[in-house]
């Protein structure tokens, strides 16, 4: 896991995806941990590569859409221990 590297990360997600919004929640799971939702623009296309590769900067990736048929993926950081 590439632990600590939040622009690389935010790089990451700019070069795959080009246009995305994020929200960021905190201690939803357990105290101190983060969560980054990450809602996809309408022409993007991800691809299981993408997805492992976006996966070794977090501790847990799933994958998700609305009722709309809108993607989005959650990034879930947990506390160092």
């Amino acid at each position: 896991m590439k632990r600590g590297n939040i622009r690389e990360l935010l790089e990451l997600l700019y070069k795959k995806l080009n246009e995305f919004y994020i929200q960021v929640d905190r201690d939803c799971l357990q105290e101190g941990d983060l969560i980054l939702s990450v809602t996809l623009g309408s022409n993007v296309c991800l691809y299981v590569d993408d997805i492992r590769e976006l996966a070794e900067y977090c501790d847990d990736l799933s994958i998700h859409t609305d009722s709309e048929g809108k993607a989005y993926f959650s990034l879930l950081f947990l506390p160092s221990t």
